[in-house]
């Protein structure tokens, strides 16, 4: 598979997953056991993934996460996103804002034979739902 082709698969993963709750390519294009830092955790295998995807759209209404950059190698490939929706539900121990946030991030996968085994995601969630909530209490006061 060449890099272009692998780029179209990983977005398509991305788009299916967060935006419509379809897994299949999640589970074609990641192992079992993949395993992923982030700045609150680990994330461990794709049944992991998966409640983290149905958690984030259980807390935020319209979620909706869009791919706006992917880089690739056979090693190695990363996705630059940005995700938005109204908080609505606790997440990442932050109490619901109602606020809209927009959260921008970047998620590293380490290839292995073109399968994600894991990597590392960073991302601005602790500091966009911080930044609502503050928003939201003095909207109160």
């Amino acid at each position: 598979m060449r890099e272009p082709e692998l780029k179209a698969q990983f977005a398509r993963m991305y788009d299916r997953a967060i935006n419509h709750l379809d897994f299949d390519l999640t589970r074609r294009l990641c192992t079992a056991d993949a395993e992923f830092k982030t700045s609150t955790g680990v994330i461990r295998g794709t049944g992991e993934i998966i409640r983290l995807i149905e958690l984030q759209h259980a807390s935020f209404d319209a979620f909706h996460l869009e791919v706006t950059f992917i880089f690739a190698h056979d090693s190695g490939l990363g996705v630059s996103w940005v995700a938005t929706g109204r908080h609505v539900a606790e997440f990442a121990g932050v109490p619901p804002s109602g606020e809209i946030v927009r959260i921008q991030g970047i998620s590293i996968h380490k290839l292995v034979d073109r399968r994600s085994v894991g990597g590392w995601v960073c991302s601005s969630t602790i500091d966009a739902l911080e930044r609502a909530l503050r928003a939201a209490q003095s909207a109160c006061h």
